[in-house]
């Protein structure tokens, strides 16, 4: 199964764009069959989250990287209701003809939103153990397994923190939300949504001081099991282990019974991509034995080796000042134009620092390790001349590959979008996928596209940090590698997101909590 990777290798190629595919392969969305904007149980009980929580006030800059501080206080209901609403809440509501939009706190791929949020917890003093999932449409949880689930949650995952930990919130994707617009290249798209909503459960984790542990190894079947999930209209991609290590319980459950509660149909009918299926299931994790052997592995540091340029800029760093988080994250949306005026050198500095923040998870060992490897083309940076860099983040500097400018050619290698070429400076986030593959197998096509979402969104939030915006673009996936190389002649790229100026002024987003269905 997850050993033969020629299977991840051939839906990634067949997954490319290119100048060619876009015009020969055409496909237009059904709008009738267009999905539900929320997963809609039919037969739960329900508990009802505070309306008022508190709001992460950590300088955004600061949260983006792991504080030393540990909170000791008392997990509870408000804590909860924080951490799930600044990753997935509602923060605002558009009109277009007779129909509503509801947009999140997190960036995602077509604002279709197919991740779903799951939590475990331990007896807290205002929420019973159990198993729960996130409505935020009603802003509640619905309850899916009454119980203290969180050993057999760890025994899954082969991860001793999870059962200590007070809550764990899994990440799952409910696949057709957007396989509808993107096809089977939306299994890409799944990762980089969820690697997004991480960013931000990260970043108000850190804001609180609350450690945390990003779990990607699991028995798949078992997990989604647990979940009640068919494990093929959604599954499970991560878990997230959140909290200090000293929720220890006498009353943990032993063994779990298969749940199959009704949940209401995205569409009228839903297209299959047996592509994406294959992939996944030969990407998935079958036993604990499996499992022993992949983290074994997972654990062991892959570096990346490329020859260190003589030829590079100096980058700009001071102490961070910035809007509290709670703001920053309101204020985000994707930047729809850009102005054309340059940012400041400082900016992309920092920028480029909190992007590359430590992650503490299963897949990389040492938290400092990253399968991910920044390219970037600079159209318009203060005292850094035009053209595309590589950023070395040991030496912290930027890499001189070519220079020239290069706005034009931004806007082509983006999939002839004029936003990559308005911008000030381009990100692409590339992985050097043969060793990712001969290291983890088939999983890790997942991480490298999810490790590139939690990245992705660390970009969104250092941007609006900084008053600046940004918007993730797909792209004509070999003409970029093309471009950067031979710098990138074995990195394939995982995604692009482009910052500058908006050419206009958004508004905040805003809290809504109590729409009710």
């Amino acid at each position: 199964m997850n050993n033969d990777i020629s299977i991840a290798f051939h839906f990634h190629e067949s997954t490319k764009h290119s100048y060619l595919s876009v015009r020969t392969d055409r496909y237009y969305l059904d709008w009738s069959n267009f999905p539900y904007f929320f997963k809609i149980y039919e037969d739960v009980q329900s508990v009802e989250l505070p309306k008022e929580f508190p709001k992460p006030r950590e300088k955004a800059l600061d949260a983006a990287s792991s504080k030393s501080k540990v909170n000791k206080d008392n997990i509870n209901l408000n804590t909860i209701a924080e951490l799930l609403y600044f990753t997935a809440g509602i923060s605002r509501i558009t009109n277009f003809g007779n129909e509503k939009y509801y947009f999140r706190v997190a960036p995602a791929t077509g604002a279709l939103y197919s991740t779903e949020l799951y939590l475990f917890n331990c007896d807290l003093q205002d929420l019973e153990a159990g198993v729960y999932h996130f409505d935020p449409y009603n802003f509640r949880l619905n309850v899916l397994r009454k119980g203290d689930y969180r050993k057999i949650l760890s025994e899954i995952s082969n991860e001793q923190d999870i059962s200590q930990a007070p809550i764990s919130i899994v990440l799952t994707s409910l696949g057709w939300r957007n396989v509808w617009k993107y096809r089977k290249r939306s299994y890409r798209h799944w990762f980089w949504d969820s690697g997004a909503m991480t960013a931000n459960l990260l970043a108000v984790a850190n804001a609180e001081g609350l450690e945390y542990k990003i779990v990607t190894g699991f028995v798949d079947e078992q997990l989604n099991k647990l979940l009640g999930l068919d494990g093929k209209k959604e599954c499970a991609l991560s878990i997230i282990a959140i909290g200090p290590r000293e929720y220890v319980s006498q009353n943990y459950a032993t063994d779990f019974k298969e749940i199959n509660h009704r949940v209401k149909p995205l569409s009228k009918k839903e297209v299959e991509y047996e592509e994406i299926y294959n992939l996944h299931y030969n990407s998935s994790l079958k036993d604990i034995k499996e499992l022993k052997e992949w983290k074994s592995n997972a654990a062991k540091p892959l570096k990346y080796e490329h020859s260190q340029l003589k030829d590079f800029a100096n980058l700009r760093f001071s102490d961070d000042d910035s809007d509290e988080l709670w703001k920053v994250i309101l204020r985000r949306g994707s930047t729809r134009r850009f102005s054309r005026e340059p940012i400041s050198l400082l900016a992309l500095s920092k920028i480029l620092e909190k992007a590359m923040s430590p992650l503490n998870a299963d897949f990389l060992g040492d938290s400092a390790n990253s399968l991910i490897d920044i390219f970037l083309i600079a159209n318009d940076v203060e005292d850094l001349e035009s053209g595309a860099y590589h950023y070395d983040k040991e030496r912290r500097v930027v890499e001189v590959l070519k220079k020239g400018k290069f706005r034009n050619l931004a806007s082509y290698l983006c999939l002839e979008q004029e936003l990559a070429g308005d911008a000030s400076v381009v990100f692409f986030l590339m992985t050097d996928l043969k060793k990712v593959l001969e290291k983890y197998g088939n999983r890790g096509y997942r991480l490298c596209n999810y490790e590139a979402g939690i990245r992705a969104g660390m970009i969104y939030l250092a941007a609006y940090s900084l008053n600046l915006g940004a918007t993730g673009l797909t792209f004509y996936d070999d003409d970029v590698i093309d471009f950067f190389s031979p710098h990138a002649k074995d990195r394939q790229n995982m995604l692009v997101v482009a910052v500058g100026i908006p050419a206009y002024k958004a508004k905040m987003g805003k809290i809504y909590t109590d729409l009710g269905l």
